[in-house]
């Protein structure tokens, strides 16, 4: 006995799925057009996507939608759980037909179909279509089912197997930054080290004596180092601090234009040559934060404007928002290249530079980033290359936590 032809879907169906599959980025958005051109050929009023929850044999709902009978009963009617764990379960395709009497009504003889969505001997999950009565599905309407499911499992392999890519992407760009932060701290930590005991031996020769003055730089130039050393090293435990969250914000009500006059001052006692200019449009109100961390935050900034825009002027801007205190620090240096604006934050991320005695970990902006974000705050930058660069600093006037200190501070 011959076999029984099974329908062909149309050359336009056909090319219309694949053009769906060819681009699709968004699973939704793809399930949503596969199934308006699917019921062309096989009808039905419920569809549902149950997806593992990752390892577990556990099936959520992922997709849900009723589009023919009974779409205004959704909360009441059948979604075929029941067949997705079967499914599930043997990894088949499974067909439910109601009992009952059928002058019960359509809504309350549901018949379910159910099939699995695999790729790769990889179970995704199960796609239940649900059909309000009569006619019960056919060995046709099984056969666009398959094809329907096997579309689905295309896109969400698709969708998996770009997530993969995304996450491999992102650990290979960690590996490659721990791998250049490490080479990084290893340079930066040997520069001071090795001026500290060069000059160190040198003082200790005894085939050698020294003047008062020639004794005088080689300690300050020890000194120096000294502090830079000091420098990264806390500039790596504060990393690691801040990414585990060990660091605790200590809110107190703080006068900002108090903070950036005591760091332009410390400023110009490390560079007596530095020019920086403090401008305030208006009286600054006190904000909640703690005036230890946004020192370094902004001792950062001004230090980076030193290293990357040599003998520039600073100019530091604060002026008060609607609700928030705003401080704008600008150099009129070289500028940051537009395609590094948006990873200038990053941890480990130095700007590419030319010049060979520009060195750093590239922490300092990752942290000032993490503290201002731990005050609710914002920091970001904007460059006109050639002309210098701007840090922008929004600190919220307002906290819950912190409101009524300060209110009182500002009364007395």
């Amino acid at each position: 006995m011959p076999s029984k032809k099974l329908p062909a879907l149309s050359m336009s169906d056909a090319l219309s799925f694949s053009q769906i599959i060819s681009h699709a980025t968004d699973w939704k958005t793809s399930i949503n057009e596969l199934i308006q051109i699917a019921r062309k050929d096989l009808i039905f009023d419920n569809f549902v996507v149950y997806l593992k929850e990752d390892e577990k044999d556990q099936l959520e709902v992922a997709y849900a939608k009723a589009i023919g009978r009974g779409k205004n009963f959704e909360g009441d009617i059948a979604w075929g759980e029941e067949a997705a764990n079967q499914v599930l379960i043997t990894k088949s395709l499974i067909h439910k037909i109601p009992g009952g009497d059928s002058a019960e009504g359509r809504i309350n003889r549901p018949y379910i179909l159910g099939l699995p969505i695999t790729a790769r001997d990889h179970l995704f999950g199960a796609a239940i279509l649900v059909r309000f009565g009569n006619p019960e599905f056919s060995e046709e309407d099984f056969y666009v089912a398959r094809y329907l499911a096997n579309l689905l499992s295309i896109v969400f392999d698709k969708h998996y197997l770009l997530r993969k890519i995304h996450f491999l992407e992102e650990k290979n760009k960690q590996a490659l930054l721990q791998e250049n932060f490490i080479a990084t701290i290893t340079h930066e930590l040997k520069s001071p080290l090795g001026f500290i005991k060069g000059y160190t031996t040198t003082l200790l020769r005894s085939d050698a004596n020294w003047d008062d003055t020639d004794q005088h730089d080689f300690l300050e130039i020890i000194d120096q180092e000294t502090d830079h050393l000091e420098s990264i090293i806390e500039n790596i435990i504060d990393s690691a601090r801040l990414q585990s969250g060990e660091i605790a914000i200590n809110c107190v009500p703080s006068q900002l234009d108090t903070i950036i006059n005591d760091v332009v001052t410390r400023a110009r006692i490390k560079a007596p040559d530095i020019r920086i200019s403090v401008y305030k449009t208006e009286k600054i109100p006190l904000i909640q934060g703690d005036p230890y961390r946004l020192s370094q935050v902004f001792e950062n900034i001004i230090s980076n404007a030193l290293k990357y825009a040599p003998n520039s002027d600073i100019d530091i801007t604060l002026s008060k928002g609607q609700d928030e205190v705003i401080v704008s620090i600008r150099d009129f240096g070289s500028g940051i290249d537009n395609d590094f604006l948006d990873l200038i934050f990053n941890r480990f991320f130095r700007v590419p530079s030319t010049k060979t005695t520009i060195h750093g970990s590239g922490l300092g902006l990752y942290i000032s980033k993490m503290i201002i974000d731990a005050h609710q705050g914002n920091i970001f930058a904007t460059s006109i290359p050639g002309k210098g660069a701007t840090f922008h600093v929004h600190l919220p006037l307002k906290n819950i936590e912190c409101d009524q200190e300060i209110k009182e501070v500002e009364e007395n």
